[in-house]
């Protein structure tokens, strides 16, 4: 496989699966605009082979738990928030060391993601990657489209009566 083929399959897969940008690994594993997958929708046209459809599996049900065990450690983000705010004084370096554990396993979560990801990619062949590029152009595609929407709502203030403006926020009540 030729260096630049490998690295914008590679560029694609992490877009895909949100390992550089700020979609989430889950995100891909959720519902899209048709109520399929978005993992699903990733690789419509992608003539896999059962070996290349079992690895996707595996890496959909990954990042389902992995979603899963996000949601569920929510509580524990804001318990860390709740001990800095109830101590007198602040333990900083309590605070940075929890935040490098959590950097760290995100980092493992995330190195994980990427062997699975180039495993996967060295299985596709020429006909296989060129309909997951067109794909993933696609998702890109709907993904600015998306963004640039909420950008112009965003401008737009909240003159739409099926979204109310949200009152200002008052500091140190």
């Amino acid at each position: 496989m030729s260096r630049s083929i490998r690295n914008a399959v590679l560029a694609a897969g992490f877009f895909a699966v949100g390992t550089l940008g700020t979609l989430s690994l889950s995100a891909v594993a959720e519902r899209g605009p048709r109520g399929q997958s978005k993992m699903a929708m990733l690789f419509e046209g992608v003539d896999l082979t059962e070996a290349q459809q079992d690895q996707v599996a595996e890496m959909t049900e990954a990042m389902r738990a992995e979603r899963k065990e996000y949601r569920a450690s929510k509580g524990d983000k804001l318990g860390m928030l709740t001990d800095v705010l109830s101590q007198e004084t602040v333990d900083r370096d309590a605070v940075y060391a929890e935040i490098d554990q959590r950097l760290a396993e995100r980092r493992e979560l995330m190195v994980q993601r990427a062997d699975a990801l180039m495993d996967f990619a060295e299985t596709l062949d020429e006909d296989q990657r060129a309909a997951l590029l067109d794909n993933v152009a696609e998702m890109q595609a709907r993904v600015q489209e998306h963004l640039q929407q909420r950008e112009a709502e965003g401008a737009e203030g909240s003159e739409d009566p099926e979204r109310p403006e949200r009152p200002e926020r008052r500091r140190g009540r």
